[in-house]
């Protein structure tokens, strides 16, 4: 059986943050994040107002977890 997330737990990872710290986060650049959200190739965003956009903390680990890959099989060579 597993046990529940602690409050702590769930409310860290619903913690939003700017989009610096979630370009950061991905190890990409700020132009790249903001790239991906315009082209809504990027993880899911929450827009405070037109000019201010935050990230969720669990939103960029889901981003994550989509994009993993196991290996490069099936990948063309360059």
């Amino acid at each position: 059986m597993k046990d529940k997330p602690a409050t702590s737990e769930i409310l860290a990872a619903r913690r939003q943050i700017p989009s610096e710290a979630a370009a950061e986060f991905l190890g990409v650049s700020l132009r790249k994040i903001e790239k991906m959200r315009r082209e809504g190739d990027g993880p899911r965003f929450v827009r405070l107002s037109s000019k201010l956009v935050r990230y969720r903390i669990c939103d960029l680990i889901e981003f994550q977890e989509q994009h993993l890959q196991a290996n490069n099989a099936g990948l063309n060579a360059a």
